[in-house]
């Protein structure tokens, strides 16, 4: 559950942002310019699983309100504050949300076994993560619609790709679009897919996100 209430952060916060692929550099911005370092806390290690974010990575961060991304000085430093906050948390909750490999397995009446395969190579059925240095597999919720997936996720996943940032990759999917009107209601990916409409709109959000 998110902490609505906290101000500061703690060494496991950094590290779970670290283990989830967002490079160390990006880290050491957010924390600076929001002052949330902790006491005595050193500089954020940099490991090879923490790739650059692409330039339509930060810009979906940014879109949900994340701060720390060499973004001008603001006077709002409450305000920015708050949302690097809410990024962190966002990381968090991301985890905690996530279907293990034996919830997806009784979901789609399979074995675990076959939903580590359909989550692997390089045109995977189902969507998954791992945390830096762990071999678990996360499965974010919003992928699944009743008993089985949403329509057309395999080709999404075909358009991202394997290296995609599991927090941009969900927000993108999450996110209401301009690009997705349905009457005049603007949709997220995700419901526009489990709504059964045409994935090429989608596909091509998915296609600018994994371009950069």
């Amino acid at each position: 559950m998110l902490n609505k209430t906290r101000t500061h952060i703690d060494a496991d916060d950094i590290q779970l942002m670290v283990r989830m692929g967002i490079p160390g550099s990006y880290i050491e911005g957010l924390l600076e310019e929001n002052e949330l370092r902790p006491p005595g806390s050193r500089r954020v290690p940099y490991t090879a699983t923490s790739p650059g974010l692409s330039p339509s990575e930060v810009e979906i961060l940014r879109a949900g309100g994340a701060s720390g991304l060499c973004e001008e000085p603001s006077s709002g430093r409450i305000s920015k504050r708050r949302m690097a906050l809410s990024l962190i948390d966002e990381c968090r909750a991301l985890v905690e949300q996530c279907y293990d490999s034996a919830t997806v397995a009784s979901l789609l009446q399979t074995s675990a076994e076959e939903v580590r395969w359909l989550a692997g190579g390089e045109t995977p059925t189902l969507y998954a993560f791992c945390l830096a240095g762990n071999e678990t597999l996360h499965f974010p919720q919003w992928q699944f619609a009743g008993s089985g997936t949403i329509p057309g996720l395999r080709t999404v996943l075909a358009a991202v790709g394997t290296s995609v940032n599991p927090i941009a990759f969900s927000r993108l999917m999450l996110m209401k679009s301009t690009d997705l009107e349905n009457g005049e209601e603007c949709c997220s990916p995700r419901k526009w897919l489990a709504g059964g409409l045409d994935p090429l709109p989608v596909l091509i959000i998915a296609r600018n996100l994994a371009s950069d």
